[in-house]
Parts: C-alpha cells; structure tokens; sequence
C-alpha cells in the first residue's frame, strides 16, 4: 500500500503507523512524502502524528477479500 501524505496544518507533522514501524519525514507545512507498508497480517493498527511524543490520530484496519468462487459452506449459496 502506498500512502502520499500532505502536511495541510500550520506545524511540522511526522506520520507514524504502529506495526509497521514506518513513518514520513518530518513535514513542514505544505510538504508531502510517501511511505510504502507490506501488510503480513490483519488486524487494526493505530496511526500517530510523532513529533515529540506519539499523539494518536486514528486506526488503519487491514483485512483481506477473496473472490466470491473461493467462499465455502453456507455463505456460498447466497453469492
């Protein structure tokens, strides 16, 4: 997954996403970077914004689809 991420506030903001361990450069106000994740496995990970201390922003979930020919059992006579 690739992310662009655009610092449209007023001070310097470093994405950070847990699990992943990556993170932008540090953005001034205006600047943008891109980061690349390789999620392995599902789950819920937090996002933060790392400056001088990690300040929650929200979650990022990561979960995977199967084509519909590939379900079994009873969920398969409903596709």
């Amino acid at each position: 997954m690739v992310l662009t991420v655009i610092n449209n506030g007023t001070t310097q903001h470093r994405l950070y996403i847990d699990g992943f361990h990556v993170q932008t450069d540090l953005l001034e106000p205006g600047q943008q970077d891109t980061i690349t994740i390789y999620p392995d496995t599902e789950g819920e990970f937090t996002y933060y914004d790392k400056r001088q201390y990690l300040e929650p922003l929200g979650k990022i979930k990561i979960f995977s689809v199967v084509p519909s020919d590939e379900f079994t059992g009873v969920w398969k006579d409903l596709v």
